[in-house]
C-alpha cells in the first residue's frame, strides 16, 4: 500500500491516488483497499448509495465501477466490477466515497472548489456545471494556490475559525476551460476516464501540510458583468445546505440529531466568513476579470 496526505489526513492506499506522497508514514488514518463488498439492499427508487442508520456505514454500487462501502470515516473497501478501469475507480472514490468519509468523521463537506488568496481559503459553490472548477483554476492561473476541487471539507468546531484542509493537487476540466483558464493544450491532457471528455489537469499544492482560515463563500450564478452581492446570514446557510453533500441524501444522512448538527454547523461557518453570490457571465473569455474581481474583494476584506 502506498502512502498520501490529503484534507489533512495520511491516507496509505491500494488504488494509485493523485495526491501527494506521505513524507511521515505515521499510523494512517484512512485505508483505501480492495476487498469483498456484499450487494446492498436497494432502495425503492434504485438509489445507488445505501446508507445505514446513523450514517456511519456506507454502501455504493455503481455498474461500470464496482461496489463501495465507507464505514467510520476510516475505511473504503472497494470491491470492482469486471473490467472496471482505475481511473474509474477513482472516480468514484475520489467524489461520493471521499465526501461520506469525510461527512463521517465530522466535517462539513461542500460540492465545490477553492483556492488560496491572502493566507485563507476561499471557495466556490454551485450547480453541476456552474463553473466551480473552471472559476478556481483561473485563480489558480493568476497566482492565487490551489486548495480543493468538487469537495471543499471545512472543520467547524466549536472555539476555533473554521478550519480547510487542502484536498488533491487535481482540478478537472473540460477542454475549452483548461484551455481558458490554464492555458493548456488539451490535446496534451489525459481524460478523466474512458468515454468522458473532462480532463484532468495537474496543479500545485501550498507548500507545506497545514489548514487554512476560511476567507470567504461565493455561490456562482449568471450575469452580465461581474458582481459580489452578500447574502444574509439565513440566505448564506439556504447555500450551503443546498450544495453540502450530505442534502444529496437526504434524510439518510440528515435526520434527528444528523440534521441537527448539520444546520448548526452550516450557521457557525456562516457567520465566520462572508458568504456572497458571484454574479458574472457564463463566457471563457471574461475569466480574467471576474478571478481580477474575485481577488480585489478578498484583498479588501483583509485590510478592513
Amino acid at each position: 500500500m502506498r502512502h498520501y496526505e490529503a484534507y489533512g489526513l495520511t491516507l496509505q492506499s491500494d488504488l494509485p491516488l493523485p495526491a501527494v506522497p506521505a513524507v511521515h508514514r505515521s499510523p494512517p488514518e484512512v485505508v483505501i483497499r480492495w476487498g469483498y463488498v456484499p450487494v446492498p439492499r436497494r432502495s425503492a427508487d434504485g438509489e445507488t448509495v445505501h446508507i445505514q442508520p446513523g450514517g456511519q456505514e456506507a454502501y455504493c454500487s455503481w455498474e461500470h465501477a464496482g461496489r463501495f462501502v465507507v464505514r467510520s470515516g476510516r475505511e473504503i473497501v472497494i470491491d470492482p466490477a469486471p473490467d472496471a478501469e482505475d481511473a474509474v475507480i477513482l472516480l468514484a472514490v475520489l467524489g461520493t466515497c471521499l465526501a461520506l468519509l469525510l461527512h463521517q468523521r465530522g466535517l462539513l463537506v461542500l460540492h465545490g472548489s477553492g483556492v488560496i488568496i491572502a493566507d485563507r481559503a476561499v471557495m466556490f459553490l454551485g450547480a453541476k456545471g456552474a463553473g466551480k472548477s473552471t472559476m478556481a483554476a483561473a485563480l489558480y492561473a493568476a497566482g492565487c494556490p490551489f486548495l480543493a476541487d468538487d469537495i471543499i471539507a471545512i472543520d467547524p468546531r466549536v472555539g476555533s475559525a473554521p478550519q480547510v484542509f487542502p484536498g488533491f493537487p487535481l482540478v478537472k476540466l473540460w477542454p475549452d476551460a483548461a484551455e481558458a483558464s490554464l492555458r493548456l493544450d488539451p490535446i496534451q491532457l489525459p481524460y478523466l476516464a474512458p468515454g468522458y471528455d473532462k480532463r484532468a489537469c495537474s496543479v500545485a499544492m501550498p507548500p507545506g501540510w497545514q489548514s487554512f482560515p476560511l476567507g470567504g463563500i461565493y455561490a456562482l450564478a449568471d450575469g452580465p458583468e461581474p458582481r459580489l452581492i452578500p447574502l444574509s446570514p439565513r440566505e448564506a446557510v439556504v447555500e450551503l445546505i443546498r450544495h453540502s453533500y450530505a442534502a444529496r441524501f437526504g434524510q439518510n444522512l440528515l435526520s434527528g440529531a444528523g440534521a441537527a448538527r448539520h444546520l448548526e454547523q452550516c450557521t457557525r461557518v456562516v457567520h465566520a466568513a462572508p458568504v456572497y453570490r458571484c454574479e458574472r457571465p457564463r463566457l471563457l473569455p471574461t475569466l480574467p476579470l471576474a478571478a481580477a474581481h474575485i481577488i480585489q474583494s478578498c484583498q479588501s476584506l483583509v485590510l478592513c
